[in-house]
C-alpha cells in the first residue's frame, strides 16, 4: 500500500476532482497526484508549478501548453 501522506493526498483529490483547493494541498503533498485533477486544473499553471515542485514525473500530466514552458520543465527537471 502507499505511504500514508500519498494516499490521503489521492483521497483528497479524488473527492472532487474540480476543486482547486483539494488539489493544490494534494499536489503539494504529492505531486502525481495532478493526474488526478480534472483536465481544466491540470493547465492550472500555479497547480503545475507545485506539483513539479513536489515531483518533477507529475510534468507528464500537465496540460500540453504547460508540458512546453521552459521555466516548468527546467522546474521538474531539477526534482526527483
Amino acid at each position: 500500500s502507499p505511504p500514508e501522506h500519498v494516499a490521503k493526498a489521492l483521497e483528497l483529490i479524488c473527492k472532487d476532482p474540480l476543486r482547486r483547493d483539494y488539489a493544490l494541498k494534494a499536489c503539494g503533498d504529492y505531486g502525481r497526484a495532478l493526474q488526478f485533477a480534472h483536465q481544466d486544473l491540470q493547465g492550472d499553471e500555479e497547480l503545475v508549478r507545485r506539483a513539479c515542485s513536489q515531483d518533477g514525473w507529475a510534468l507528464q500530466f500537465a496540460a500540453s501548453e504547460l508540458q512546453n514552458d521552459p521555466e516548468i520543465v527546467l522546474l521538474a527537471g531539477t526534482q526527483k
